[in-house]
């Protein structure tokens, strides 16, 4: 059962991008999937703002922002892998974003896979040698060997 402040929001919402349109912007339907799914991860609701962001990575595949967070909210279900993979997807696209490479680290770390999450690490500081916190995720990796 749906809390009413969030009945209320979706409301909000709708008329929201009903005056937008009436000012004529042109509408971005992947937009609007993207912060609906911001508003579902906010709200704590994981399963909704999965299935938008998936629906987004479809509607858009060259779209890394959408695999990204895919990776992100799998991440914050427990579900390590699957948030590997939809961060490989990711890496396809970008294969230079550190904070991919990053997240995908953190996801073999919360496996206990420290060789591989030893490895994301040390591509995070080659693609920003000046990451601080990549430095320290690789050293404490170093130590869980």
């Amino acid at each position: 059962m749906r809390p009413r402040f969030s009945i209320l929001f979706s409301r909000h919402l709708e008329r929201m991008w009903q005056r937008r349109n009436n000012r004529g912007t042109r509408h971005d339907p992947h937009l609007d999937l993207h912060f609906c799914a911001d508003t579902f991860l906010r709200e704590g609701r994981l399963d909704e703002a999965l299935e938008l962001y998936r629906k987004a990575a479809w509607k858009s595949p060259c779209d890394m922002t959408s695999q990204k967070k895919i990776g992100l909210v799998l991440g914050m279900m427990g579900r390590y892998m699957e948030a590997i993979a939809a961060f490989d997807e990711a890496l396809k696209i970008d294969p230079r974003d550190g904070q991919l490479w990053m997240h995908r680290g953190f996801n073999f770390w919360r496996l206990e896979l420290w060789q591989d999450a030893q490895t994301c690490f040390e591509r995070a500081i080659v693609i920003d040698p000046t990451d601080e916190y990549a430095r320290y995720c690789q050293k404490v990796t170093k130590f869980a060997l």
